[in-house]
């Protein structure tokens, strides 16, 4: 089998996170690097948001993860999946960091 490092792992799970169909999951699967995952999360948000300034409005379109939108600059819907992302995530505190 094909032997993968933390960084690759944590890399890749970190580009789904704000997809809303794999936050649980990701929470679940991954609960020994939540708190990595989140802080890899906040940095790249940080990072796109200082990079495009302003919001761009993009509907839709091919891609997900935040390759996509790193692409694609600042958008109103990734802003949403980040509430929602992250909400989701407060909620599961208790269960993924306990």
């Amino acid at each position: 089998g094909v032997s993968l490092e933390e960084e690759e792992v944590l890399e890749a799970v970190t580009d789904i996170f704000l997809d809303p169909e794999f936050t649980l999951p990701v929470l679940g699967c991954f609960r020994a690097f939540t708190r990595r995952i989140v802080a890899r999360v906040l940095e790249l948000l940080r990072l796109m948001h200082e990079r495009s300034g302003e919001m761009m409005d993009i509907d839709g379109g091919e891609g997900r993860g935040f390759q996509f939108y790193f692409r694609s600059g600042w958008s109103l819907r990734l802003h949403e999946f980040a509430v929602f992302a992250f909400g989701r995530s407060l909620a599961l505190a208790p269960f993924v960091l306990g």
